[in-house]
């Protein structure tokens, strides 16, 4: 009998890591269609057969749109891909090629290390950003919080964290484990009607007094302040950017200001906002023509249509910062 139970166990056991890796290869399969049309579509801009950028015309302005998924998704109904038939449509002057590199479920940590590989293959003219949604979007538990944890501690003691670390880094490759957090994320945002990082953090100024007015995190409706790491990063990738002679363009999400913004960013950088023109969309159309989800609380991923009133802003934008260089 005990027998009979052991080998029940050990086939559930088997059974589930197989079925845990068909998983994994599924979505790392999707994840390679993904990026593989998303670079088909890139090269097809502004690519020749020698996989190098026609800069023959000196009226040719690359620009590179970098973020998350509300940058990504939508293929030629994406607001950059709106973009760059706007800004070719309303104008004959310039030609204008709009690489789309938006990452689904990525954070600004990993934004910062891919950016120098971008601007070396795609050599743009500007850098529009929409970033820092997914930052600290996770609970005190997390992988992200965990990492930033980790490593500091290396950074001070020098020596490499336990096993818990490796699992920890190896869990946060895993497409499996990002899935099933996606729906635990989302099940709560459905059943409690908040995320985790819609909280209040306490700050201690310098005579000791606490102060609970800080939020942070993009995805509060109400937020204050940016996270520290996220400030870190937007303003790295400001310096990667300015060595290369990059013009750099923060892109704000709709329905969040550009004030904490502002005041989280070092140099002095062009800023777009999307925020007024959302705020009387959404008196004129139903939420549903306007986006497609409410993963950011008051606001989500952007229909064809909400995607492309972005892009008719980011057009006009920078259409006028381009008309005041000559």
């Amino acid at each position: 009998m005990f027998s009979e139970n052991i080998k029940r166990i050990s086939l559930i056991f088997i059974s589930a890591i197989i079925a845990i890796l068909i998983t994994e290869g599924l979505l790392r399969l999707g994840e390679w269609g993904f990026y593989y049309f998303q670079e088909r579509q890139n090269k097809s801009q502004i690519f020749q057969k020698n996989s190098n950028i026609n800069r023959a015309k000196k009226k040719d302005i690359v620009i590179l749109c970098i973020g998350e998924s509300t940058t990504a998704l939508g293929r030629q109904h994406s607001w950059p891909s709106q973009l760059q038939r706007i800004l070719n449509y309303t104008q004959d002057k310039k030609v204008f090629h709009v690489i789309n590199k938006g990452v689904p479920a990525t954070n600004t940590n990993r934004i910062v290390e891919e950016l120098p590989s971008y601007i070396i293959k795609y050599k743009p003219d500007f850098v529009l950003a929409m970033v820092g949604i997914n930052d600290g979007y996770l609970d005190s538990n997390s992988i992200l919080v965990y990492e930033e944890f980790a490593m500091y501690f290396e950074s001070v003691s020098k020596e490499p964290l336990s096993d818990l670390s490796r699992l920890m880094s190896f869990l946060s490759h895993s497409r499996t484990y990002g899935l099933v957090r996606w729906i635990n994320e989302g099940m709560k945002v459905r059943l409690l009607g908040k995320t985790e990082d819609m909280k209040i953090s306490s700050e201690v100024r310098e005579n000791g007094s606490k102060n609970k007015l800080s939020i942070y995190g993009l995805r509060n409706p109400n937020i204050t302040h940016l996270y520290h790491k996220t400030i870190k990063n937007l303003n790295k990738m400001i310096d990667l950017t300015s060595i290369k002679g990059v013009n750099f363009i923060f892109v704000q999400y709709p329905l969040r200001k550009l004030d904490f913004l502002r005041k989280s960013i070092e140099r002095d950088v062009f800023y777009i906002s999307n925020y007024e023109n959302f705020l009387k969309l959404l008196k004129q159309y139903s939420y549903e023509d306007i986006f497609t989800d409410s993963f950011a609380n008051n606001f989500g991923h952007a229909t064809a249509f909400g995607n492309r009133v972005i892009a008719e802003n980011v057009a006009r934008h920078l259409l006028q910062i381009l008309k005041s260089r000559e």
